[in-house]
């Protein structure tokens, strides 16, 4: 799977990734630390990368968006150590794997709720 993550989230979430075999880069890699979210949002379903992020405004913006393949997890959950949160990633993988071209999951520490995009467009198949 393809990961941009967020420059709110520590880059040694994509380097762990990269260990379990995932094509993941953050922000600072691409020269992007200062890009808008609409910019990272958009470069993400360019490159067709699921953007990894704490900030809530990645939500709103997918749900918004007119362009198809805008995929987003947003983490929810205190413990923001890179351990932590691809462990948490690691675990919803099967369920992010089935999803469909656009969505946005909210990721807290014990479940998970998936929005598929455009809404209404499926049930929610949360875990």
């Amino acid at each position: 799977m393809r990961f941009l993550v967020d420059q709110c989230v520590s880059p040694q979430v994509g380097e762990v990734l990269r260990r379990f075999g995932h094509d993941a880069v953050h922000l600072r890699d691409r020269g992007m630390s200062r890009s808008t979210d609409r910019q990272v949002f958009e470069f993400a379903a360019i490159e067709g990368r699921v953007v990894v992020t704490f900030d809530l405004d990645f939500g709103e913006l997918a749900m918004q968006s007119e362009m198809s393949g805008g995929r987003v997890i947003v983490m929810r959950f205190e413990d923001q150590r890179a351990v932590s949160v691809v462990a948490r990633l690691l675990e919803i993988m099967p369920l992010i794997g089935s999803l469909g071209a656009s969505w946005v999951v909210t990721l807290e520490s014990n479940r998970s709720r998936v929005m598929p995009l455009p809404i209404g467009e499926s049930e929610d198949p949360a875990s």
